[in-house]
């Protein structure tokens, strides 16, 4: 049934199988994640049974690739469902399995009984079987015989049966010998089968089943010789309350029993001797004294007693707290003891050389002999003595005559290596620009860590020194003219990020403007124009037109002027006009040419920037014409990679991340 529920559960796993971590099996069907596929057979498992390979680690013993009984391998891939492999196989008929084929110990060789007197069958062992475990009807209740006198079976209404061996039983197996008859039997050579019969079946006298009681028989004998107060059962052994020679347990019988806890049994009840009272050994700490090499015994450290049952002493080398011991070390000083058993302590009043300890006075005056620290006083120990032994004037810790003070102190008072004079000294300090110390990596003249370089350095690594002379101070950057910052403190009229003449801001970051070219034209009248006259007018950007009068209609003298049609009667304001149509039509030309009013063509670059100065040339011969042109233009024309605040900084006009492209 659970494998069947087990198929079901899977086979909705299957249904789900639209799951992006299922798979698909050979089988045709789809499994879905946490799943694998059977190897032989169209459904999903969830565990390694049924995958085709025998894993004995995990309790395999056969995978035929389903999960199916009766195929010689079980569904839980456990059994080979062969008789004798211990599993029970209903698939395969058996009724048990008791892991053997052999008959006789409760299932059949085959499997297919259970051995049981009245199933039909008649198994090993049985002489019989009809069916039922009634006696009396040609087959007895255990079916071990076929109520036959004479088979050695003592059936229902025998007395006995000896199976016909001689002096035993009689032939209709209605009388003869048995234990209780109260007389020894005999086999037939006259050897006797019992050791007694006392023609009872009690079990508290000396006979017992036909055998003799025995101590350790488990039978406790009540009457006759040999009277027992219990009986362990176990061989001659002993219990918590049974000796070995089957007497009542009882601490001082002299019987040491150790399944009751008796580690003694001297039989006395004095309980100060090797054996307490309670059949426990006297030992050091059970508060018992007279054991074995104890002087005393407390059962632990006590004021006169030490935790080893030796007499307490200071200096006896055990510690005993009790007694007020705080160490012992055999009554002498140590480091960590002082012979009369107290840890070390300056100010105790107990000097101990080994400890480090030179004096102890029990005080806490430093000017006198002895410091608080149990040292001996000395010049150089920071306290200034004034005892008749030594008076001092000064102390100053040393025994050095110093000539400066230490580094970082400018003026102090030093005593010299006697302790007899005090010293006014001067020192060396961060700050005073003074290096020969050896305390300090740099020294500035000063305690500032400065965080900028002046204007004007850009960098100024290793330049400056920090506050307490440690080293340099590095990384620090300063304003300049070029770094995108108009720092009007120095002076700075404008910044382009740059400082080249480039650009909206000269190099010198003074000058502030962007402007476009301008230039003019004053147009003259036909009369002053000869055929092929002509003007150049470049933007500065790569654009560069040459304009040609034409008064012919011959047409332009060179490949690419511009051609102007004219005439000897043309006025000045139409050669304005149509110079300035011209001037407007060139592609790409970054000039815009407007009407200025009469013969006057005005001219603008369309860039802001200083490339737009551009000179306009021409070859006309004639005062009445003139030319004026490009100039004014500032700016614009930073190259590529010069950096920049905006466009009209750049040649290109495009300035991206501060850089002109």
């Amino acid at each position: 049934m659970a494998w069947t529920l087990r198929i079901i559960a899977i086979a909705a796993l299957v249904a789900c199988a639209g799951n992006p971590d299922a798979t698909e099996c050979a089988t045709g069907i789809t499994c879905p994640a946490e799943t694998k596929c059977a190897a032989a057979q169209p459904v999903c498992i969830t565990n390694n049974c049924g995958d085709g390979l025998v894993q004995s680690t995990i309790g395999e013993k056969c995978d035929d690739g389903n999960v199916t009984d009766g195929d010689g391998c079980s569904a839980d891939c456990k059994s080979t469902e062969a008789c004798g492999d211990g599993v029970l196989n209903a698939a395969a008929g058996e009724v048990c399995d008791d892991s053997n084929t052999l008959g006789g110990d409760g299932c059949a060789a085959d499997c297919l009984s259970v051995e049981v007197c009245g199933n039909s069958i008649r198994d090993l062992g049985e002489a019989c079987d009809d069916g039922n475990t009634v006696p009396g009807d040609g087959c007895s209740g255990n079916c071990r015989s076929a109520e036959v006198c004479g088979n050695g079976i003592v059936d229902v209404n025998e007395k006995c049966d000896d199976a016909g061996t001689a002096g035993g039983c009689n032939d209709d197996c209605q009388g003869g010998t048995g234990c209780g008859d109260g007389a020894i039997d005999k086999d037939g050579n006259g050897m006797p089968l019992e050791e007694c019969d006392d023609g009872n079946m009690a079990e508290d006298d000396d006979c017992i089943a036909c055998h003799l009681s025995r101590c350790g028989d488990s039978f406790v004998q009540l009457t006759g010789t040999r009277i027992e107060q219990c009986d362990p059962s176990i061989d001659f052994g002993e219990t918590p309350t049974c000796n070995i020679d089957c007497t009542n347990i009882d601490c001082g019988d002299g019987k040491i029993n150790n399944a009751a806890g008796e580690q003694c049994d001297d039989e006395n009840v004095v309980n100060e001797d090797a054996c307490k009272n309670d059949c426990k050994l006297n030992v050091c700490g059970d508060s018992v004294e007279g054991g074995p090499n104890e002087a005393c015994d407390d059962g632990g450290n006590s004021p006169m007693c030490n935790a080893d049952c030796t007499s307490w002493d200071c200096g006896d080398s055990f510690v005993n707290s009790a007694a007020g011991e705080e160490c012992d070390s055999g009554g002498v000083d140590t480091a960590d003891c002082d012979a009369n058993c107290t840890i070390p302590i300056c100010g105790d009043g107990t000097p101990n050389l080994v400890a480090g300890e030179a004096c102890d006075d029990m005080n806490a005056i430093e000017t006198d002999n002895c410091l608080s620290t149990c040292e001996a006083a000395f010049c150089g120990d920071t306290f200034v003595d004034s005892v008749p032994t030594r008076v001092e004037t000064c102390d100053d810790g040393n025994v050095n005559t110093e000539t400066a003070c230490p580094y970082g102190i400018q003026s102090c008072t030093l005593c010299n290596g006697t302790c007899s004079m005090a010293l006014p000294l001067t020192g060396n300090v961060c700050g005073d620009a003074d290096l020969s110390s050896g305390n300090e990596m740099c020294d500035d003249g000063n305690r500032v860590t400065e965080t900028s370089c002046p204007y004007g350095s850009g960098t100024c690594a290793n330049t400056f020194c920090k506050d307490d002379c440690s080293g340099f101070v590095t990384g620090l950057t300063g304003l300049f003219c070029g770094d995108g910052t108009t720092t009007m403190s120095a002076g700075e009229a404008c910044d382009d990020r740059n400082n080249l003449a480039c650009g909206r801001c000269d190099a010198g970051c003074n000058v502030s403007s962007s402007l476009a070219a301008t230039g003019y034209i004053v147009a003259a009248g036909g009369q002053s124009i000869a055929d092929d006259d002509t003007i150049t007018v470049g933007d500065g950007f790569g654009v560069t037109a040459i304009f040609e009068f034409d008064e012919d209609n011959s047409g332009p003298s060179a490949v690419g002027n511009i051609v102007i049609d004219i005439n000897n009667t043309e006025t000045a304001n139409s050669v304005q006009g149509k110079l300035r149509l011209a001037i407007d039509n060139v592609p790409n030309l970054r000039i815009d040419a407007t009407d200025g009013g009469g013969n006057l063509v005005l001219l603008a670059h369309t860039r802001k920037s200083a490339l737009g100065n551009v000179t306009i040339t021409d070859t006309i011969n004639s005062g009445d014409f003139v030319v004026s042109g490009m100039s004014g233009g500032t700016g614009g024309n930073c190259a590529a990679g010069i950096g920049c605040n905006g466009g009209d900084d750049c040649a290109s006009g495009t300035c991206t991340s501060n850089v002109c492209e």
